[in-house]
Parts: C-alpha cells; structure tokens; sequence
C-alpha cells in the first residue's frame, strides 16, 4: 500500500474524519469498550474510531520495546508489509486497561492477519475479550476468516504465476490460459 491508501490513513483529515465514524458504526453493534491498534498508520484512525465510540481512551500497541517500559508484554509478528521480525509491545499501564474488557481489535489494512492474530494473542494473554476485528481495506485473498469487518478491497496486481506461490498452488488454467 504505498499509494493512495498510505497518504489517505496517514493524512487526510477529511478521509481519517469520516473513515472513522463509519467503522465506529459498523463495530457498536459488539459493544466494544476499547479499540486496540498497532503503531503507526491505523493511530489517527483509531482514535476517530474510539472518539465515534464515545470511549475516552484507546490503546496503541508499540512496535518495538522503548527504555521507559517497564513490565511490559510482548508478542512477536512477522508482517506482510514489513522485512524484518517485529516485537509487539504493551505497557503494564494498558495491559491493566485492557484486562476484563471487550475489545476491538482495529488496523487500517488485513492482508494476511498476522498482525490481528499477534494482536488477539496479546489481548487474551492480559484478559481482554476479543469481540470484533476491524480495518478498511482487505488486501489480497490470504486472510481465511470471515470476522473481519472492512469497507473495500485493495488490489494486488500480481502474475498468475507470483500468485499460485501466494495461494501454494498453480491457478494457471483456473485462471484461464494466457
């Protein structure tokens, strides 16, 4: 997503504005009392989410662990969009928050979920319920579950060929012959 979808999420105002309310409309019907979102991209989101919400507060889980943590939780992902292992990290501040209350797990794009799934381990490791995942734009067909809430998707512009790998089977012929 380095196109328009990236200057959109990190941007522009009047997108992240409406964006927001309309996935705080979409997720109310699971009675969420905290939206939870990875750092960077999906943060002025999420906060327009929680805002839409009525809630005071969301949590952003951290990318990395900063010196200042203390007693902090951590799960590792390895991303679609990213070349390197990260670390996911929640401060013992937001791990108190979380606990006992239903979450929406929240990013601005699901490609394969791997980061939803890093998120929910954390969620349910310190006592949150995972109630509803959320995202704008769903990328790609790698993400197999049906509960994820999203508005559009993004396309890939791949070969047949480059594909097949994706899927870890050959669609040429499914996909008809060139």
């Amino acid at each position: 997503m380095d196109c328009l979808g990236c200057w959109l999420v990190l941007g522009d105002v009047e997108f992240i504005g409406r964006a927001g309310r309309e996935v705080a409309n979409a997720v109310r019907r699971y009675d969420p009392g905290i939206i939870v979102t990875a750092e960077a991209k999906a943060i002025a989101m999420a906060y327009e989410v929680a805002k839409g919400l009525g809630h005071g507060r969301f949590v952003v889980v951290r990318m990395s662990v900063k010196g200042y943590m203390r007693g902090y939780v951590t799960e590792s992902v390895k991303s679609i969009t990213t070349r390197e292992p990260q670390t996911l990290v929640l401060t013992s501040e937001d791990v108190e928050f979380i606990r006992g209350r239903r979450v929406c797990l929240f990013d601005d794009v699901v490609s394969t979920g791997s980061t939803m799934r890093t998120l929910e381990r954390l969620v349910n490791r310190v006592g949150g319920e995972v109630v509803c995942r959320a995202c704008i734009w769903r990328e790609g067909p790698w993400y197999a579950s049906n509960d994820l809430v999203f508005f559009d998707y993004l396309p890939i512009y791949v070969s047949r060929e480059l594909y097949g790998r994706f899927m870890n089977k050959s669609l040429i012929g499914v996909l008809g012959d060139e």
